[in-house]
């Protein structure tokens, strides 16, 4: 009897010998070659990630802003809520007055009000960007900036 091209054969008209390779399809061969060869291809997957965690890691630190502030430094903030699309990024000055672990920087505004901020929060400031800060505070009339 023919079905699908093959030829069926009942077990009990199996015999015992085993005659050619035991597998005689691609798929048990390829499982066959991957159950030899898992040790050398989990060693090789280990070290591409080993690879790429270590070039991961050179990109993020090549990226990385390496300031270090002093206390009593004059610092701007980042605003944390923005009034209008016009409206300055950068509130300030203020002035560093406990340097934490871990890039935290307690700062101080003008008023004795005091913040805990991160390094990616706060930015030097220089004489002009304050300057101009205070001009736009209207505080123009100001002639000399403490620091």
């Amino acid at each position: 009897m023919l079905y699908y091209g093959n030829r069926l054969n009942l077990p009990s008209v199996w015999d015992d010998k085993v005659s050619g390779p035991i597998s005689e399809t691609p798929e048990a061969d390829r499982a066959k070659y991957i159950e030899v060869k898992l040790e050398e291809f989990r060693r090789i997957g280990n070290q591409n990630s080993v690879n790429s965690k270590n070039k991961s890691i050179k990109l993020h630190n090549k990226n990385l802003r390496n300031f270090n502030f002093a206390i009593y430094d004059k610092v701007l903030k980042h605003a944390d809520v923005l009034s209008s699309k016009l409206s300055a990024i950068w509130e300030g000055p203020f002035t560093i007055i406990r340097i934490g672990d871990r890039n935290a920087y307690k700062i101080k505004d003008s008023d004795g009000n005091m913040n805990i901020n991160t390094l990616d929060q706060i930015e030097k400031g220089n004489q002009s960007m304050m300057i101009g800060y205070l001009f736009r505070m209207g505080f123009g009339n100001l002639t000399n900036v403490q620091e």
